[in-house]
């Protein structure tokens, strides 16, 4: 499932789909991987449109957040 990933100046916005969970946690991660590849500067996660989120996605979250701030982003 593609998410909506747009930049805006030098923030990324990340929406996250409705749900997030063991099922296509393999495919957010690996977007997610490509844009921590791009080195953005800043990151926000859109949580707008989530209405659940398993302990696979809050996983992959975490790992995400911590390699972006490990480059020094700003989440």
């Amino acid at each position: 499932m593609p998410m909506d990933i747009t930049t805006i100046r030098d923030t990324t916005v990340i929406m996250i789909p409705a749900r997030f969970d063991a099922g296509n946690a393999p495919g957010i991660e690996s977007e997610l991987r490509a844009v921590l590849a791009t080195k953005p500067k800043k990151v926000i996660f859109d949580f707008a449109d989530t209405g659940y989120i398993a302990s696979a996605g809050l996983r992959v979250l975490l790992q995400i957040t911590r390699d972006l701030m490990k480059t020094g982003a700003k989440v």
